[in-house]
């Protein structure tokens, strides 16, 4: 359905789908359509579910694709084995509660949307280690390094660096999961990243 005003009263149902009814992915799809009336607007399939591509619909949560998780006053350390090595970044992190196709576990989102899609990557983060310490900074996609992303800052002489910012592009299929890693490239000084920032959302 596109350009269409649906008015449910009362104890009406705007659309009703049956959630065993057969629909391609993304193929139940609502474009620019206006609910109103204060009943249910629909009912069977909502906006989480890969059948839908819902867009510029009032009354109801459009579909889409992101991810978020924060970091904040972490004070687990990143132990660094080698020099010049990345690792998962260690700690707890909080998801957003307003993310989607995207499920969340410590530092990582994985994917599940139904189609494949490029995404924009990207990442903050603020850390303590030793003094006078090249740090380097990663996006890893499927626990690999993704090379295109690699910033680097030094720590301070009291130890601390100025954030780093790091950002890709990269496509995602089902069950695909992203990261984000960290290196010494100085020595094997452990790194605590004591606050970040991380968002994956589709182009």
């Amino acid at each position: 359905m596109i350009y269409c005003s649906i008015v449910a009263f009362g104890s009406t149902v705007g659309i009703d789908v049956n959630t065993s009814a057969t629909i391609p992915t993304e193929g139940y799809i609502l474009d620019t359509i206006n609910f109103s009336g204060g009943g249910t607007y629909t009912t069977g399939v909502d906006y989480l579910d890969n059948k839908v591509r819902w867009s510029d619909v009032r009354g109801l949560v459009n579909t889409a694709e992101f991810g978020n998780y924060y970091m904040n006053n972490n004070a687990t350390a990143t132990t660094i084995a080698s020099s010049g090595v990345a690792y998962k970044i260690l700690g707890t992190t909080t998801a957003n509660t307003i993310n989607q196709k995207f499920t969340h576990t410590n530092n990582r989102l994985t994917y599940t949307g139904g189609l494949d899609r490029n995404f924009q990557v990207s990442a903050t983060v603020s850390f303590v280690t030793g003094n006078n310490k090249v740090i380097g900074l990663y996006v890893a996609k499927n626990g690999a390094i993704v090379t295109d992303s690699e910033m680097y800052a030094t720590s301070s002489g009291s130890g601390r660096a100025e954030s780093i910012h790091v950002q890709t592009v990269l496509e995602l299929t089902a069950n695909d999961y992203v990261e984000l890693w960290i290196e010494n490239d100085t020595d094997t000084t452990d790194i605590t990243v004591e606050f970040l920032n991380f968002i994956a959302k589709s182009l």
